[in-house]
């Protein structure tokens, strides 16, 4: 398959210079555009752009006149995938308000740390104003009873006006509150202009080659940065077919979401790592036959670490389906920098460089042989997107030697003003005007390599040691469902702890399992876990978009160390 080439990708669309312009300028240059969202494998609604952006004033005149918001104001968007999320979206930006997109309830999420983020979210960001959906309403209540009398909470339909209402704003306004995963600490809220957002998009356009004739076949939360800017924003701005099924929809059925890109022939979709292995694991060889994924030139892998063990577990699940090894794309990004920072090359097997483990602990990239004991194979994530700087410093804030893994640092026109309503955060963020990610990596051959984040790396006798490298080998012993490693305080040291999910209940079974664990980390590794915990399916902390919760597990840990102490 070839990649799209007839449009010119050194200029820029023509798509106005705010959010809401971009939406009506594509729906007037692609009036066959739109989104097509589904449940269940069917087709629940057809929003074409035309019709989003006349529902968007609509919604802007009811929450301008009923709901008494004022440009500026922050509002929050507690929607589930839907019609609803996207014209709350551009409604709140038409209203020249600013959105706060935040995870509504979901049925397999912890209720008390849901509430826990949610609450620290609407204080911090001073929100006065939830947007959710008419089968939450008492949910929505009980969220606005808890934050005080300032918060009022509305649905979307009693708002919706017959005269429409487009606010004009500047291109510097901010645009959307994006919060981050915050999967090592507190999540905070990263404040994008529309001159930020449409830069990405641009960027994003023009790394994958977008044009009119694509189409995104996607699962992603809207609440999060992959599934609103790179899936929704880019689609809408680029103008292409967007077909949308829900995060429930795929965890219970990915089977379902593979189908569209034979009904719909899609070309383009993200997800984590952790999706793709989750197809791996659920679709079995007698259902990949009746795929046709021959269609997909975009597979982009990102949001967490990329396993290359992952990528060829799936090429080669999915081969039989008329999936290319060539298809899939390494990217990283965050959401302080909008979405995008670096895209691997189009159309290019996987890239990988086999380093030696030990001297990597020490910010050293030796290469190695692959297959060696101590080889860690890493994962190239490609160049820096359009409009986008990357460079990677060391220790003392200096330009990192050839060969030295340092902190990733980012600048562009993608990237935050800073954090919401959190000055001190803010200046921490930065250095010299470039972005600060806190994610660890090294260049190679002007290719980025992430190797992990600072907050992740657990020392221990002088050596580090990557907690996503503790992890990957862990999940390869039979009976791991998931694990989570996290250091903590020994006599002067850090020690390692490693909690592992199982459905494991026999007391035997168990302690093999713990001294297989503790076993294949030791002898791969060179480090031998202080503790190793299994816990019940769903225990693991995990953030609203999925990543590991790192800085809560101490607290699982301490929690276990108590009910040991009372046996």
């Amino acid at each position: 398959m070839t990649t799209p080439r007839a449009e010119n990708f050194s200029v820029p669309l023509q798509r106005g210079d705010t959010l809401v312009e971009m939406l009506r300028q594509s729906a007037l240059a692609h009036p066959e555009a739109g989104i097509r969202l589904l449940s269940g494998g069917e087709e629940v609604e057809w929003l074409p752009l035309e019709q989003l952006y006349l529902d968007a004033g609509r919604l802007a005149t009811g929450l301008l006149n009923e709901a008494g918001v004022r440009p500026g104001d922050r509002v929050a968007l507690l929607l589930p995938t839907s019609g609803e999320s996207i014209r709350g979206l551009f409604g709140v930006l038409a209203a020249g308000a600013v959105p706060v997109p935040l995870p509504p309830p979901m049925p397999f999420s912890n209720p008390e740390r849901y509430l826990e983020r949610t609450r620290g979210a609407m204080a911090r960001s001073d929100i006065r104003l939830l947007l959710g959906p008419s089968s939450h309403e008492g949910f929505l209540e009980m969220l606005r009873g808890d934050m005080g009398d300032g918060v009022r909470t509305r649905t979307l339909e009693p708002l919706m006006e017959s005269t429409p209402t487009w606010q004009s704003v500047s291109t510097d306004a901010p645009a959307l509150i994006q919060y981050t995963s915050g999967s090592t600490t507190a999540p905070k809220g990263a404040v994008l202009t529309h001159r930020n957002l449409l830069s990405n998009v641009e960027a994003i356009r023009r790394g994958l080659r977008m044009t009119s004739k694509d189409v995104g076949c996607v699962w992603l939360p809207l609440f999060h940065d992959m599934g609103l800017i790179g899936c929704l924003l880019a689609s809408v701005y680029v103008g292409i077919h967007l077909v949308m099924t829900s995060p429930e929809n795929f965890v219970l059925d990915p089977e379902g979401w593979l189908e569209l890109f034979g009904r719909y022939k899609g070309t383009i979709a993200p997800a984590p790592n952790a999706g793709y292995l989750h197809c791996v694991k659920k679709v079995g060889a007698e259902a990949v036959k009746r795929l046709d994924l021959s269609s997909w030139r975009l597979a982009l892998m990102g949001a967490e670490a990329v396993d290359p063990v992952t990528v060829r577990r799936f090429c080669e699940h999915f081969a039989p389906a008329g999936f290319r090894p060539e298809s899939v794309m390494p990217v990283y990004g965050l959401a302080e920098a909008s979405l995008a920072v670096t895209f691997s090359e189009l159309d290019t097997p996987l890239r990988t460089l086999s380093v030696a483990r030990t001297e990597l602990g020490q910010g050293v990239v030796e290469p190695m042989q692959p297959g060696h004991p101590d080889a860690r194979e890493v994962v190239s994530v490609g160049t820096p997107v359009h409009d986008t700087q990357v460079r990677v410093l060391d220790a003392r804030g200096e330009d990192a030697e050839a060969g030295r893994v340092g902190e990733i640092h980012v600048r562009g026109g993608s990237v935050m003003q800073g954090y919401d309503r959190n000055p001190d955060a803010s200046g921490a963020a930065f250095r010299d005007g470039w972005l600060a990610t806190g994610d660890l990596g090294f260049l190679h051959e002007g290719r980025l390599y992430v190797v992990g984040r600072q907050k992740e790396v657990i020392i221990f006798n002088g050596n580090n040691y990557y907690a996503t490298d503790v992890e990957a080998v862990a999940r390869q012993v039979p009976g791991v469902r998931e694990a989570l490693a996290v250091g903590v305080q020994l006599e002067g040291t850090e020690g390692l702890v490693v909690l592992v999910e199982t459905r494991e209940r026999d007391e035997a079974p168990r302690k093999k399992l713990v001294a297989t664990v503790r076993e294949t980390v030791s002898s791969t590794l060179g480090i031998s876990p202080k503790d190793v915990v299994l816990v019940e399916r769903g225990r693991i902390p995990r953030t609203s978009s999925g990543k590991l919760e790192r800085h809560k597990a101490r607290t699982l840990y301490e929690e276990w160390l108590a009910e040991q102490g009372t046996r």
